[in-house]
C-alpha cells in the first residue's frame, strides 16, 4: 500500500513538471525510471531478494535472490514474492544461493526466464509448477535429480537440457509441457524415469540415454507427435503404458543385445518393435545375426472394414451376430447401407478406430439409418482454460473431437483405452458446444479403459480423477447437473494422468 501510494505521489509530480517544462519531454522515460526505486529485502539470515523494475509500467517486472543458503521450505503463499507473482517476468537467482524450496514459484502466470547458478544442488518439487509462460531455464550441472511436479503444466518450455549429474527424473516432473519438443540428455548417470514424467510432451523423436535402467509406469503417455523412441541395451524395464495412447508412434528400436522383449502393455503394437542391428557387411557384429533383404512380398496389407460383406450379410437371424472390423485411418466413414441393415436386428458391431478409440453399436439401438464419419482423435486443446478449470480436476482433463458432425441417429458406446495406471479412477465426461461445457457421465475406469455412449459428433472433455468422498465438495451447477470441485487450494499436485 505505502508502494503504490508513493508511487501516485510520484506520477502527480512528474505529471506537474511535464506541463510546465518543455524541456523533460526529451527526458521523460529516463526521470520516470529513476522514480521507481529497487526494493531490497530479507527473507532471512542467509537470503535477501529484490524487486526490479525494467520499464515504466509501474510493476516490478525482475526478480533477483541472493544469499548464502537455501531458500527456505515454506508454505507457498507464505513466500513473499508470491504477492508479485501476476507481474514478475524473469527470476535471477545469484551464484551462492544451494537449494530452491518446493513450490517456491507457484503459478507465477507470466514469468519466461530463470537464471538458475550452478551453487544450486536442488530444486524441490514443484518449484515452478504451472509456469504457463516459462520459456527458459538452465539447469545447474550438480543437480542431482529433477523432483516430482517441477515443470508440471509449464506449457510453453520448448526445450530442456538434462544435466549429466541428474541420475532420476521423478514423477510428473514434465507432465504437460505440452510444447516441449526437444529433451537433450548430456551424460549416462541417469537411471530412472519415474511415471507420468513427460506425459503429453510435444517430442517427435526421442532417444533414451544409455545408463537408464527403468521406464516406469505411463512416462511417455500421450505425447501426440512422438514417432520414433530409441531404446538402449541398459534399460531392464518398461512398466506398463509406457508409451500409451502416442497415435503417431511408429518405430521404437530396441538395441539387438537387450534383454527386453515385447509386451503389449507397454502401449503400442507389435509391428513397431524393432531390434536395432549393427549390420557389417550384412551381418550383425553384435549378435551375428544375418541382415534381411526386404521386398514388396514381404509386406502385409493391412485389413481394415469390409462394409460390402456386412451389407449382403442379410440371412442370419439365428442369436446375437458381432461383426468386428477395423476403420481404414484414410476413410473412416460408415455406409448408410450398413445401418439400414443392422437396424432393429439382433447384432453387434465392434469397430475398432484405432489403439486408442474403439465404438460398439447395437442394431436394436439404431433409429435412423445415415452414413455417419465416426472417425475420433485427441484434439488440440484449445477450450477456454477459464472455462476448464471450473469443472476439471487441474490439468487432469483431455479434449477428443469426433470427425462428423451432428446427430448420430443411433447410440454408439465409444470405449477409450486411458491406461491401465487410471484403474478404478472416475471419469467425467463434458460436451463443449456455444462455449459451455455440458456434463454428460460419469464413469469408472477398468482394465484401463473407460466408456461412454455417443449420439452426435462434437468436441467432447474427458476429465480422470481419484475420488475422495472427504474432500468432494459441490461446486458450480453445469447445464443443471452438480459436479465436483477438488481443485481448491494453492498447491495442487497433478498425480492423476490422461490420454
Amino acid at each position: 500500500m505505502k508502494k503504490k501510494f508513493l508511487n501516485r505521489i510520484s506520477r502527480s509530480f512528474v505529471s506537474a513538471v511535464f506541463v510546465t517544462s518543455v524541456a523533460f519531454s526529451a527526458l521523460s522515460i529516463d526521470v520516470l525510471a529513476a522514480k521507481k526505486p529497487t526494493e531490497y529485502h530479507d527473507l532471512n539470515d542467509e537470503i535477501s531478494y529484490i524487486y526490479k523494475d525494467i520499464d515504466i509500467d509501474g510493476d516490478f517486472d525482475t526478480l533477483i535472490i541472493e544469499g548464502d543458503g537455501a531458500i527456505p521450505a515454506v508454505t507457498n503463499s507464505f513466500l513473499p514474492w508470491n504477492a508479485e507473482r501476476h507481474n514478475i517476468v524473469d527470476i535471477i537467482i545469484e551464484d551462492g544461493v544451494k537449494s530452491i524450496a518446493e513450490d517456491c514459484f507457484y503459478q507465477f502466470e507470466v514469468l519466461k526466464e530463470v537464471s538458475i547458478p550452478e551453487s544450486v544442488k536442488y530444486i524441490g518439487e514443484g518449484a515452478f509448477f504451472k509456469c504457463g509462460k516459462l520459456e527458459r531455464v538452465t539447469l545447474p550441472s550438480s543437480l542431482k535429480s529433477i523432483e516430482s511436479n517441477t515443470f508440471s503444466g509449464c506449457y510453453s518450455l520448448r526445450g530442456i537440457v538434462i544435466p549429466a549429474s541428474v541420475t532420476e527424473i521423478k514423477s510428473s516432473a514434465f507432465t504437460y509441457c505440452t510444447d516441449l519438443e526437444t529433451v537433450k540428455f548430456l551424460g549416462d548417470d541417469l537411471e530412472v524415469i519415474d511415471s507420468v514424467a513427460f506425459v503429453g510432451c510435444a517430442f517427435k523423436e526421442l532417444e533414451i540415454p544409455y545408463g537408464v535402467k527403468r521406464i516406469k509406469e505411463g512416462a511417455f503417455m500421450e505425447c501426440k507427435e512422438l514417432k520414433k523412441v530409441t531404446i538402449p541395451r541398459s534399460v531392464e524395464k518398461i512398466e506398463n503404458d509406457a508409451f500409451a495412447n502416442c497415435p503417431a508412434l511408429r518405430s521404437v528400436e530396441v538395441d539387438c543385445r537387450s534383454s527386453l522383449e515385447y509386451n503389449s502393455k507397454w502401449g503400442f503394437d507389435e509391428e513397431y518393435f524393432v531390434i536395432n542391428h549393427s549390420y557389417k557387411d550384412g551381418i550383425c557384429k553384435y549378435c551375428g545375426k544375418k541382415e534381411k533383404t526386404s521386398t514388396d512380398d514381404d509386406k502385409e496389407d493391412k485389413k481394415y472394414a469390409d462394409w460390402d460383406a456386412i451389407m449382403e450379410n442379410t440371412g442370419i437371424t439365428f442369436g446375437t451376430t458381432t461383426y468386428n472390423v477395423e476403420l481404414d485411418p484414410k476413410d473412416t466413414v460408415v455406409p448408410y447401407g450398413v445401418f439400414h441393415v443392422l437396424k432393429d436386428e439382433k447384432a453387434i458391431l465392434n469397430i475398432k478406430v484405432d489403439d486408442t478409440f474403439s465404438w460398439s453399436i447395437s442394431g436394436k439401438d439404431i433409429e435412423t439409418p445415415k452414413k455417419l464419419d465416426l472417425g475420433v482423435k485427441i484434439a488440440e486443446k484449445s477450450i477456454p482454460l477459464s472455462l476448464i478449470d471450473d469443472y476439471t480436476k487441474d490439468f487432469n482433463y483431455t479434449e477428443i473431437e469426433l470427425s462428423g458432425s451432428g446427430t448420430f441417429g443411433l447410440e454408439a458406446d465409444l470405449t477409450i483405452d486411458v491406461g491401465t495406471i487410471n484403474n478404478k479412477k472416475k471419469v467425467d465426461l463434458y460436451y463443449y458446444n456455444d462455449d459451455k461445457l455440458k456434463f454428460i457421465a460419469s464413469s469408472e475406469v477398468k482394465n484401463g479403459k473407460v466408456t461412454f455412449p455417443f449420439t452426435h459428433a462434437s468436441k467432447y472433455v474427458i476429465d480422470i480423477y481419484t475420488e475422495k468422498e472427504d474432500e468432494k465438495e459441490k461446486s458450480d451447477v453445469v447445464d443443471g447437473v452438480d459436479i465436483f470441485d477438488f481443485a481448491a487450494g494453492e498447491n495442487i499436485t497433478v498425480t492423476e494422468v490422461i490420454l
